[in-house]
């Protein structure tokens, strides 16, 4: 009797450190998701650019995560400004800001960031000019 309560209480640890450990990695993956939305936002509110970032296909990882695996196959200018709508979809749903006209002013000047780079060429996207 007393394996059997042992063994419970073992398998009772193990599975709260297995829950603890993916809720950690969650908040670590969540953070880090946030934080480069919004460092690509205020880089190109900045510099009037794309992110160096942006120069390469997101990871396999990033893709799936976004359910986009095959977006790798797309044209380098139509990619760039597929990751663009992206960031704009996600300000548009996004409850991060302190008033609403802080996010209105953040979604128009990447809305003109993104007609902007419209008539640009790939490489012009990633040279600064306002």
């Amino acid at each position: 009797m007393t394996y059997i309560l042992v063994a419970i209480a073992v398998i009772s640890i193990t599975i709260l450190a297995i829950i603890k450990f993916i809720l950690g990695l969650t908040q670590v993956t969540v953070e880090a998701s946030l934080t480069s939305r919004f460092q690509d936002a205020e880089f190109i509110m900045n510099y009037h650019k794309a992110p160096e970032s942006w120069r390469k296909p997101a990871s396999l990882f990033t893709r799936a995560m976004q359910g986009r695996i095959w977006s790798v196959t797309q044209e380098p200018h139509t990619r760039v400004l597929s990751r663009l709508d992206d960031l704009i979809i996600f300000f548009e749903h996004s409850r991060f800001f302190e008033t609403p006209d802080a996010k209105e002013q953040l979604l128009d000047a990447l809305k003109l960031e993104r007609t902007r780079w419209e008539t640009l060429s790939f490489e012009a996207i990633f040279t600064a000019s306002a």
